[in-house]
C-alpha cells in the first residue's frame, strides 16, 4: 500500500538513484547534473542544481536536511545542503574516477562505490579518505552498496549474487542467495533495512537476513 506518491514533471523515465533521510528525500535523473529533493510528505518537489556538476548518479542524504553526491563528469563527490549549497567537495585528489553509488552509514562514514578504478573509497565525517580497496569483481557490477553491522555489501550483475566484505576491506565471498521463487541472476538494486535485512531488487524484490 502506497503511503504517498509524488508525480514529477517530466517524461522521461525514472531516476539514477534515490536516498531517504530524516528530513528530505533526494534523487537523481539520468544525465541531469541537478539534484531534486521532496520533504518527506512527498508534497514538494524542488530541483536543486549543483554548480561545477555534470552528470550526478549516486545521493545518500545526511541527517540534517543535505546530502552527499557523486558526479561521474567531473569524478567528484560533492556535499550539498538542502537548498544545494555546496558545503564541501572531494574530487581526483582522493583517487575518486567515476563514482557511483554511495551510502552514509550509521557512523558517519560515506562509503563511495568507484567504477571507474573498480573500488571502494571510505570518507569520514570531515571528508577525509580513510581507506580505499579493490576486489575481485568486473566494472558492471559496482552500481548499489550498503552497510551495517560492519560489512559492505555490493550488487554483482555478472556474479548473480551480492559481494560481502568487512567495513575494512577484507572480502568475505559473493553471497547468492538464488532459489526457484526469487531468481537472481542479476540484482538490480540493493539497500540495507532499518529491520536487520537486506532488501535485493533482481527479478523481483527479496528480503534476506543479513549474512
Amino acid at each position: 500500500t502506497w503511503g504517498a506518491r509524488l508525480d514529477v514533471p517530466w517524461e522521461t523515465s525514472g531516476w539514477n538513484y534515490l536516498s531517504a533521510g530524516p528530513k528530505a528525500v533526494f534523487f537523481t535523473r539520468p544525465g541531469a547534473a541537478s539534484l531534486y529533493r521532496a520533504d518527506r510528505a512527498l508534497k514538494e518537489l524542488k530541483e536543486l542544481p549543483i554548480e561545477g556538476a555534470r552528470e550526478l548518479t549516486g545521493v545518500a542524504a545526511d541527517p540534517d536536511g543535505g546530502a552527499f553526491v557523486a558526479d561521474v563528469a567531473s569524478d567528484a563527490i560533492f556535499h550539498v545542503d538542502g537548498e544545494g549549497k555546496i558545503l564541501s567537495r572531494v574530487g581526483n585528489d582522493a583517487g575518486i574516477k567515476d563514482p557511483r553509488a554511495l551510502f552514509l552509514a550509521d557512523d558517519g562514514d560515506l562509503y563511495a562505490v568507484d567504477s571507474g578504478l573498480n573500488q571502494v573509497l571510505r570518507f569520514s565525517a570531515d571528508g577525509a579518505l580513510k581507506k580505499s580497496w579493490k576486489g575481485p569483481w568486473e566494472r558492471p557490477t559496482l552500481e548499489r552498496l550498503g552497510v551495517a553491522r560492519g560489512k559492505v555489501y555490493i550488487n554483482s550483475h555478472l556474479g548473480g549474487g551480492v559481494w560481502v566484505m568487512t567495513t575494512s576491506g577484507k572480502l568475505e565471498g559473493l553471497c547468492r542467495r538464488s532459489t526457484p521463487e526469487f531468481p537472481m541472476p542479476g540484482p538490480a538494486q540493493l539497500t540495507v533495512g532499518a529491520d536487520g535485512y537486506l532488501y535485493v531488487g533482481s527479478s523481483g524484490i527479496g528480503k534476506f537476513l543479513l549474512p
